[in-house]
């Protein structure tokens, strides 16, 4: 994903753009990309505890959802609200949806 965003952003095709990360482990590569890159949003709900062990806290461009395992319903979507709104007021050009997607529901 930030090799994609990368690109774009250099070819001048996008000015800002949010990835939303939706996913068991924390996007620890794709934050450490996008942290404190004023272009990008980084946007991650993920279970916790959960390898690797990061994504605790949101700091920067980047917001943290960790998750306990086997959130669902209200506390799924609440999560889910709040990172739509991030997205709204950020305005990107572009949503990027990192696609190596693990369900929380079938992880141990």
């Amino acid at each position: 994903m930030a090799i994609a965003l990368n690109r774009l952003y250099k070819e001048g095709k996008v000015k800002r753009a949010a990835v939303l990360d939706l996913d068991c482990h924390h996007g620890n590569g794709t934050e450490e990309f996008c942290f404190e890159k004023n272009p990008y949003l980084f946007i991650s709900l993920h279970q916790s505890p959960c390898y690797p062990g990061t994504g605790l806290k949101s700091r920067g461009n980047c917001r943290n959802y960790p998750l306990a395992p086997k959130t669902e319903g209200d506390a799924f979507f609440t999560a889910m609200d709040r990172a739509m709104e991030e997205i709204r007021q950020f305005n990107p050009d572009l949503v990027g949806f990192p696609w190596a997607l693990i369900p929380m529901s079938r992880t141990p």
